[in-house]
């Protein structure tokens, strides 16, 4: 903005409200999402993750929109009566019933190659939706090994802007087309471009080259305007009466370090590799050995023996391990009569929790001598709600820069994203992160004839921005919703005047009219994985 490029970001600045915007912990877009479209924390809403496990099998599980506890704003808004429309929102597959239009969001099955990924309802509006967006895709095309599928950066660079301009193509026709009272449309190619281009951005990144910083060192800077661009477009399409918010689910940083949690935990002694892993044989790779053969994800999950993927699924001798994680520094220890070969005994849990803590905060990179874990937190100590038992045991957070993996592949606790750990002249992921305390405020900007004009908003959270929006319609906001109504509000304004109601607590959201399918589960599993979603 400051730059001038961009301008309609800046014009609701100026005629509205801004500022920053609290995260989650883990501030990643699952649970963040799910806590925007709640008003609740995830102890609440029971999104922790892409993934849940299963502790008596250590399987992991794709979240689905079937997994969310609470009231989302859309369904609480249908059941007032009030036409909602969404695209793209995370955790809307399947899709199921609501009083408007839901176009699903990642994560999903991706779509044949060349036809749209539009899973949507009403089902019948889905030909309609793809004759207006025949190119629509949920993400760009592209895999955590880039080099292995695609040539080279520009190409990725095009997929996303592709994405991005088949996403404003239909949002823009819904708007104009298509009845609604709130419309939400989430871009999530922002942050595709900043994991995988940040180290041309940044001139002192470890991964950064002299070719890279001239040919790409301002893609992120020219995507931002892109994305101002858009967002142009579809004000543009509204009139003055409409009120105008923009969020993002966290911030972005540079990422210089993946640290195999698991790997870690087995270097202070909690964790004990399976034989499978020591030779290189797990899940991922078998499935990723698959897929450079032309195999589906479903077809090897035929053909292979449900009890010899099972032996090779995490990597882990459980039979002989304390702890394990599961992602983004998701930690459980392995606890007797819950957790399949579990090894604690349960009057142990808190001494083994401390145990492990300690061992994590006095753990330091060999090459800098310094702590690599920032603070490892418990789940009272953050959430709260009726499905706090679903949440990881521990959750350690990371000094700034070192992103938090189940397993690095090249067997190392730490592997640096600079050439003695990659070949830097291809394209890389995770160059750029937000695993970390530092990426934990993300942005809101607010606009509108009730908004307050050119003023700050300080201590604005992402549990927030539920509320606030059901009570500018004038609802009463169900008690067991945790965010609070923001003070955003023109003083004279019937918003700000109104007084706050509040409704009886509410717990059910619509269910999809259909479950996904096993090989859609597989589909998505395997596409999470190549987005670097599971380690």
């Amino acid at each position: 903005m400051n730059e001038g490029r961009m301008p309609h970001l800046e014009e609701i600045a100026k005629t509205g409200v801004s500022g920053p915007l609290r995260s989650t912990l883990p501030p990643q877009s699952l649970p963040a999402w799910p806590s925007f479209a709640t008003g609740m924390n995830p102890g609440k809403h029971g999104v922790y993750s892409f993934f849940t496990i299963e502790p008596s099998t250590h399987v992991a599980r794709p979240f689905s929109s079937e997994d969310i506890r609470g009231l989302t704003i859309w369904d609480y808004l249908s059941s007032k009566g009030s036409q909602c429309i969404l695209v793209n929102m995370p955790l809307t597959y399947p899709p199921y019933p609501i009083s408007g239009i839901m176009v699903s969001g990642f994560p999903a099955p991706p779509g044949p190659i060349k036809s749209a990924e539009i899973t949507c309802f009403p089902e019948s509006l889905g030909d309609e939706l793809k004759s207006v967006a025949p190119g629509y895709k949920i993400e760009p095309p592209i895999t955590r090994d880039y080099q292995t599928v695609i040539g080279d950066e520009s190409t990725i660079l095009k997929m996303i802007y592709d994405t991005m301009k088949e996403r404003t193509r239909l949002a823009l026709y819904l708007i104009k087309e298509k009845p609604w009272d709130v419309f939400c449309v989430i871009f999530t190619c922002s942050d595709r471009v900043e994991h995988i281009f940040w180290r041309h951005f940044e001139p002192k990144h470890p991964a950064s080259t002299a070719k890279g910083l001239h040919e790409y060192s301002s893609v992120i800077p020219e995507f931002f305007h892109a994305l101002d661009d858009a967002l142009g477009l579809i004000r543009a399409k509204i009139d003055n009466s409409t009120t105008t918010i923009v969020v993002s689910d966290h911030g972005h940083s540079a990422q210089v370090a993946q640290v195999g949690v698991n790997q870690l935990l087995a270097d202070v002694g909690m964790l004990k590799y399976h034989g499978a892993y020591r030779v290189g044989l797990t899940r991922d790779r078998l499935t990723r050995l698959a897929a450079s053969l032309g195999l589906s994800v479903f077809l090897v999950k035929r053909l292979v023996p449900k009890r010899f993927l099972d032996k090779i699924s995490s990597g882990v001798e459980y039979s002989q391990s304390t702890a394990y994680c599961y992602r983004f520094g998701a930690i459980n220890l392995n606890i007797k009569g819950r957790d399949g070969d579990g090894v604690v005994e349960k009057e142990k849990f808190d001494l083994m929790r401390d145990k492990i803590a300690a061992l994590l905060l006095g753990y330091t990179d060999s090459q800098t001598g310094e702590r690599i874990v920032e603070k490892v937190l418990k789940p009272e100590e953050i959430y709260w709600g009726e499905r706090l038992s679903a949440a990881p045991d521990l959750l350690a957070i990371f000094r700034d820069g070192y992103g938090p993996e189940s397993w690095n592949p090249n067997g190392k606790t730490i592997q640096r994203i600079d050439s003695s750990e990659f070949d830097v002249t291809k394209p890389i992921i995770e160059c750029g992160g937000h695993h970390w305390f530092s990426t934990m405020n993300g942005i809101l900007f607010a606009c509108g004839p009730s908004i307050s004009r050119g003023e700050p908003v300080n201590g604005a959270e992402i549990i927030d921005i539920a509320p606030t929006i059901i009570h500018l319609l004038s609802l009463p906001i169900p008690k067991n919703i945790d965010g609070k109504v923001l003070p955003i509000f023109r003083h004279d304004s019937e918003a700000a005047l109104r007084p706050i109601q509040y409704a009886s607590d509410l717990q059910i959201h619509g269910q999809p009219a259909s479950t996904w399918t096993e090989q859609e589960e597989a589909e998505v599993t395997k596409r999470l994985a190549d987005l670097g979603y599971l380690g």
